[in-house]
């Protein structure tokens, strides 16, 4: 099973006690099977901020990028 927004954030709402399920991912939305609803609103406050910062916060393999400086006088005394 992959791990998409709507899993991960069905399971946490399951983890919490909410029956209801998010039914699908729409445009960096969460949309539940319901109308707007409290946790619909919650989970679509705190999914990014979480996914965000849990991205910065290990040195994830895949987010490295590797560069060659090399020093340039382009005739400035600029820093």
């Amino acid at each position: 099973m992959a791990l998409t927004e709507t899993v991960i954030a069905n399971e946490a709402l399951m983890r919490i006690g909410i029956s209801r399920q998010i039914t699908s991912v729409g445009a960096g939305t969460l949309v539940l099977s319901t109308d707007t609803t409290t946790e619909k609103s919650v989970c679509e406050f705190w999914f990014p901020r979480c996914r965000d910062r849990l991205l910065q916060e290990f040195p994830w393999t895949f987010a490295r990028k590797y560069a060659t400086l090399v020093l340039s006088d382009d005739g400035t005394d600029e820093v």
